[in-house]
């Protein structure tokens, strides 16, 4: 549940920014940011997307990616591997932007590791 719940800071900061119109092209697609190796480029810091956060047990602060292809955002948390958690648990997070109302959708991606383990 660490790695579940470190999604949160992005996934609210997303929210925001997708509603306020800082990563929202106004035409139902995400505007150009992205995260990095847990690093935010200067587009997602401008758009309110948190720096690197404090590294947990299992978290790995350093395996954080966000990608963007129109619509959709894709967020990866890679899990150090620590008490019965391998590195291969990826938490993946696909995002979809909705047109009328800025509001995400989220869901699971079917290809995060850790729910082939039901972990998450």
């Amino acid at each position: 549940t660490e790695v579940v719940n470190a999604s949160a800071p992005y996934k609210t900061a997303l929210e925001v920014c997708a509603q306020d119109g800082r990563c929202n092209d106004g035409a139902g697609n995400f505007t150009a940011i992205s995260v990095g190796g847990g690093v935010p480029d200067a587009a997602a810091l401008a758009a309110g997307i948190p720096p690197q956060p404090s590294q947990g047990q299992i978290f790995d602060n350093a395996g954080v990616t966000l990608a963007i292809a129109g619509p959709v955002a894709t967020l990866t948390l890679a899990p150090q591997t620590a008490m019965g958690i391998n590195a291969a648990d990826t938490y993946v997070l696909d995002g979809t932007l909705q047109a009328l109302d800025s509001k995400i959708l989220w869901a699971i991606n079917a290809g995060s590791g850790c729910r082939a383990r039901s972990i998450c």
